[in-house]
């Protein structure tokens, strides 16, 4: 129990420490982020192993919390992203069926490697109902200033 333990924490490191050099080597959008992670659940063999993936999973989750935590300070630099993703529905990797026997076989990933990920796009999906939330009471108070704005 507790060599999982301690594997769970350095693989928590890694991933932290793949999101920075990742992040500092290439120009990311939320959209190429997403692209990769579609790509890489559905074609897992395309890896060496699923750190990437992993990788590209907490740099969205990050990326999507800073966009809510900008929303809470309506802070207008997060507006055009925050609609682009309400028009499409959010993060499309939410919506794809995953293989884990075949990622299981690729990667020889362990119960360990699959909570993790799990983990990680559970608080992507939780992130996205957040920002949808703050998103949809944002909408709702410039409707009220516009129609104040018209009555006036």
């Amino acid at each position: 129990m507790m060599c999982g333990v301690m594997v769970k924490s350095m693989l928590s490191v890694v991933l932290v420490i793949l999101s920075c050099l990742h992040r500092a080597s290439t120009d990311y959008s939320l959209y190429n982020v997403d692209k990769s992670i579609m790509k890489f659940l559905s074609h897992p063999e395309q890896l060496k192993n699923g750190f990437e993936l992993l990788s590209n999973i907490n740099l969205y989750s990050k990326t999507l919390d800073k966009i809510l935590q900008k929303l809470k300070e309506r802070d207008d630099s997060v507006i055009k992203i925050t609609n682009i993703l309400w028009e499409i529905n959010g993060p499309r990797f939410l919506l794809k069926d995953i293989d884990d026997i075949r990622m299981q076989k690729v990667w020889k990933w362990r119960v360990d490697d699959f909570t993790i990920m799990y983990e990680k796009l559970n608080e992507v999906q939780r992130l996205w109902r957040e920002v949808r939330l703050e998103y949809l009471k944002l909408l709702i108070e410039n409707f009220q200033l516009e129609k104040r704005y018209k009555e006036s």
